[in-house]
């Protein structure tokens, strides 16, 4: 689990624009996971997704939760990784 699925964009006057779902649905248990989990520490960043394979997935009926972690293990990683993406540095 990872507090939440995000996709980041630049728009047309070169601005990062981060667009976020929530995951976990508890800010309280967002932080803690966040704290505490080893997971997070050691890949805070999480996978990259292909968007059109997490609708093809909602649309074959899984839920939320089971794309999330679906993502979250890799199983929707892009073809190939952009090389000029706009990511939030890691402190």
């Amino acid at each position: 689990m990872v507090p939440a699925l995000s996709m980041y964009y630049a728009d047309p006057e070169g601005n990062g624009v981060e667009i976020q779902v929530d995951a976990f649905g508890d800010w309280d248990k967002s932080k803690e996971w966040m704290w505490a989990s080893r997971e997070f520490a050691e890949n805070a960043i999480g996978e990259f997704f292909d968007p059109d394979k997490l609708v093809a997935a909602r649309e074959k009926g899984l839920s939320k939760d089971e794309i999330h972690q679906a993502a979250r293990g890799g199983d929707y990683r892009p073809e190939k990784i952009p090389e000029d993406i706009l990511l939030p540095e890691v402190y």
